[in-house]
């Protein structure tokens, strides 16, 4: 796909493509190697129509009468979120999130993902190893970024310090973070930031349960 005819893709359509690659890798692992855009509707919670409007957007990759091959599609969609390239990783901050981001996600560290730095601001932890990468002081950031080719940065600092290391980040070339600070950030449309914020999403579960409670006690 060209890089002109990517940037029509809309934001809805690449949240979901991780969406699809998850479903299909489930059906994998459960020997199941062929499936309508009706019966993946359903495991997915949408319709059929959105699958195939989604899909049509990179080729054809379904038959009618026929469905999906599910190895087939899985691995055009890997190849699509880019799976089959290497994207050099940098992590910034070291709390347990972090921790359990390198130590239990199955990407990170792979050969999509290489980490090919792990910075920190309290010193406490520089000089010592996370899952095997050294710490290294956040200000020998900027050296790194001059020797090696950064194409991610995933992020959790405090709100003093992040958006200060996002705009270093960005005035090196770097233009895709992963922030998991307690704060949003936003840029240009061409700096392509994910903001996830546990707490946000804690707050909203938050919210329903005491939404079920009060409708609970009418």
């Amino acid at each position: 796909m060209k890089d002109s005819d990517t940037k029509k893709i809309s934001a809805a359509v690449v949240k979901r493509l991780p969406i699809y690659r998850r479903h299909l890798k489930d059906l994998m692992d459960a020997g199941i190697y062929r499936i309508s855009s009706k019966e993946l509707s359903l495991r997915m919670k949408t319709t059929s129509s959105q699958i195939r409007q989604d899909l049509n957007q990179f080729g054809t990759f379904g038959q009618q009468g026929y469905g999906y091959n599910v190895r087939y599609l899985y691995d055009e969609i890997c190849g699509i979120l880019g799976l089959k390239e290497k994207h050099n990783t940098i992590i910034i901050g070291t709390s347990a999130t972090i921790r359990a981001l390198i130590s239990k996600h199955n990407l990170l560290g792979r050969e999509s993902f290489p980490v090919v730095g792990v910075f920190d601001t309290n010193r406490i932890n520089i000089g010592e190893k996370l899952d095997g990468y050294v710490i290294n002081d956040l200000k020998d950031l900027k050296e790194l970024l001059k020797e090696t080719n950064v194409d991610i940065a995933i992020v959790e600092l405090s709100k003093n310090e992040v958006k200060s290391v996002i705009n270093e980040l960005i005035e090196n070339g770097i233009k895709e973070i992963l922030n998991i600070s307690d704060t949003d950030l936003r840029y240009s449309p061409d700096i392509h930031i994910e903001n996830i914020n546990l707490s946000d999403a804690l707050l909203r579960l938050s919210f329903h349960s005491s939404a079920r409670k009060r409708e609970e006690n009418i």
